[in-house]
């Protein structure tokens, strides 16, 4: 039953720790990386409606669930004799999605409720420096996110060795 219970959390965290850092490396190579040559009223707009509510929808409860499971499939790999490696792997890719939840709520999410309350059009003295801060935060969340699904992958594939 721990085995299935396992193979179940580490399905779950798999996934969703794919889906939040391939969503936030699309996001960081296109949007991101073209969004400084855009008019900031054009710059916010997309904003708006590409990198804020629609995004949010799945990437905050893909964060909660891979670090959930992250740390679950740790706990049980901890439990089990001669697994530390694949635990330790599993924690350090739950400490990634902390530092990436605490990034995205302590600069992402304030700063997109701020984009959005600009339904006139950007306030232009701070669309430079909200737009830099935004880019910045992002770059290191996703650097967070993408070093714990390299590490809940690793500890996967080290799980399958006999």
């Amino acid at each position: 039953m721990m085995k299935l219970l396992g193979a179940v959390l580490q399905f779950v965290n798999l996934f969703a720790a794919a889906l939040l850092a391939g969503g936030q490396l699309f996001c960081l190579k296109t949007l991101v990386s073209a969004r400084k040559a855009w008019s900031p009223e054009f710059g916010t707009k997309v904003h708006q409606d590409a990198m804020t509510v629609r995004p949010d929808v799945y990437m905050k409860k893909a964060a909660a669930a891979a670090t959930f499971t992250g740390f679950a499939v740790a706990g049980l790999d901890f439990m089990a004799q001669g697994q530390p490696v694949i635990g330790g792997l599993m924690l350090l890719g739950s400490l990634g999605q902390v530092a990436n939840i605490y990034i995205s709520a302590r600069w992402e999410w304030p700063i997109n409720q701020e984009i959005n309350s600009w339904t006139n059009g950007p306030v232009l003295d701070r669309y430079p420096l909200v737009r830099d801060t935004w880019d910045e935060k992002h770059a290191w969340r996703t650097m967070a996110s993408t070093l714990a699904l390299i590490c809940f992958t690793a500890a996967a594939v080290l799980r399958q060795r006999p």
